[in-house]
């Protein structure tokens, strides 16, 4: 085994290991200052995990102080568009 075999080999080893270079995933940031205002879009963060995107949610948007922030998966939201709205719907 030559040395780039062997730095190759430590290098994929330590990338199975760690999650940190895995592929990221766009969050979506929510966030509220108070308990009588609605969760609202404060922004997104990118991550490969909830972890990881958890932490980097309150590095950057903890100022102002926020007492509930929540993320989710850019994926898991559904888009309508304005296109969509002229779509007919058949009520029954």
């Amino acid at each position: 085994m030559t040395m780039i075999d062997s730095v190759r080999a430590a290098a994929e080893q330590a990338k199975s290991k760690h999650e940190i270079f895995a592929e990221e995933i766009r969050f979506e940031v929510f966030g509220r200052r108070d308990h009588n205002t609605a969760l609202t879009h404060i922004g997104s963060v990118s991550a490969p995990n909830e972890a990881i995107a958890m932490s980097r949610a309150r590095w950057v948007f903890s100022r102002p102080a926020l007492i509930e922030m929540c993320i989710a998966p850019h994926s898991g939201f559904v888009t309508l568009t304005e296109a969509d709205s002229k779509v007919k719907v058949k009520v029954v």
